[in-house]
């Protein structure tokens, strides 16, 4: 019996931690989109720099 309890217990702070993990995760989501804008703009100055090049 202690040690089905120590189980659940042990399944069940697990469980809220991930919870938590992603409840209060330091990095928001919107950094993800910000950074993929910034690749894009960064690949779309290169993009110009090469047409520049080339006329």
């Amino acid at each position: 019996m202690n040690k089905i309890v120590n189980y659940t217990l042990a399944i069940f702070s697990v469980l809220l931690l991930v919870v938590a993990v992603l409840i209060f995760r330091p990095v928001p989501i919107v950094t993800e989109d910000k950074a993929i804008t910034e690749i894009s703009v960064g690949i779309g100055v290169f993009m110009n720099q090469g047409n520049i090049l080339r006329n």
